[in-house]
């Protein structure tokens, strides 16, 4: 870990940059770091210790900055640490969790049975590490980052499935592969281990893949849509939009349902639209191209709907169970 190489100018110097700069890039660093430090004081490496405490200090004129953070920023995150610790422990033992949004979800007996392994082979490396300086150095590297994850869970939302563990899977396989070498009992975790790891990867490849609610959308838009439409898209559904506006992808213009979202569209908090957003919409029902809504359901409320079906005739597709798609087509009859 820290033990290697000898703390030449260059060497602190790198430590430095890289350390500041991984600080700077993700909040994951902030554990990270911390461990490392730790590790270098205990292996006597003050110098190190010095390189890496000095990033902290370039990162000082952020931390403000990070803890104003609003906790509606990191609301979809939010877990009991009971829940993240057996997480860590599902992950250590090859399979980990998989966030609804980021593919199928796996069998609980799957996660569970990665629990039991990963408890085991926890053990295993901490036997190994009480007679291996550098498989102790690894072993106490995880369980720093993981502890310290953990501890702030309980003040701020900090872990996230499948996110977290990423910081300390590279070192983990080597612990384990380490203590595989030296005893018989850690060699048959890891293959445990292993292949659940493959029974996951074997699950989710074969799991049938549902596109998002933006993705279908997007592909309406994209045979549909022309020139002079306007595209309202709610919160959880515009960032892709306004990615796709930003690049020039997108036929109709873009705004934000609620207008707020559109300060911080990877974020929201559970607000109804307002008058004046109701009032952007009948503005732009009035104009001559169509307008189209990517929604919640429960955002389609009875006014909603009145303002659209006073000039225009409404399709609707349903998008379940994210969002609706409303396409006002102006010139139609009312009420048709």
């Amino acid at each position: 870990m820290t033990g290697r190489g000898a703390e030449t100018a260059p060497h602190l110097a790198a430590i430095l940059a890289i350390a500041a700069t991984a600080l700077y890039t993700h909040y994951l660093a902030l554990p990270v770091c911390g461990a490392l430090l730790v590790l270098a004081l205990l292996e006597r490496r003050f110098r190190t210790a010095g390189a890496l405490a000095a990033a902290g200090l370039l990162f000082l004129p952020w931390a403000p900055i990070l803890a104003e953070q609003p906790r509606a920023a990191v609301s979809w995150m939010r877990e009991s640490p009971g829940a993240s610790a057996l997480g860590f422990l599902s992950a250590l033992g090859g399979v980990g969790r998989i966030p609804a949004p980021f593919g199928p979800t796996l069998p609980l007996w799957l996660p569970a049975l990665g629990v039991l392994v990963g408890a085991a082979l926890a053990a295993e490396v901490a036997a190994a590490a009480r007679r291996d300086r550098e498989t102790r150095a690894a072993a106490l590297y995880v369980a720093l980052v993981l502890g310290m994850a953990l501890l702030a869970s309980f003040f701020t939302p900090f872990v996230f499935a499948g996110r977290t563990e990423i910081a300390v899977l590279p070192v983990w396989i080597w612990a384990s592969a380490h203590a595989a070498e030296q005893r018989r009992t850690a060699r048959f975790a890891a293959l445990a281990a292993g292949l659940l790891g493959l029974a996951a990867v074997g699950l989710l490849a074969a799991a049938p893949r549902q596109s998002s609610a933006a993705t279908q959308a997007s592909r309406v838009l994209d045979r549909l849509a022309r020139p002079g439409d306007r595209l309202f898209a709610g919160p959880g559904l515009y960032l892709p939009f306004r990615l796709a506006a930003d690049r020039e992808h997108l036929t109709p213009a873009l705004s934000a349902f609620p207008a707020e979202v559109a300060d911080h569209p990877g974020w929201w908090e559970p607000a109804a639209p307002t008058a004046a957003d109701y009032e952007g919409v009948a503005r732009a029902a009035a104009g001559p191209g169509s307008v189209w809504l990517l929604v919640p359901p429960g955002f389609v409320t009875p006014q909603l709907r009145a303002i659209l079906t006073s000039r225009s005739h409404v399709r609707e597709l349903s998008l379940r169970p994210e969002a609706v798609l409303l396409h006002a087509v102006p010139g139609a009859p009312p009420g048709r």
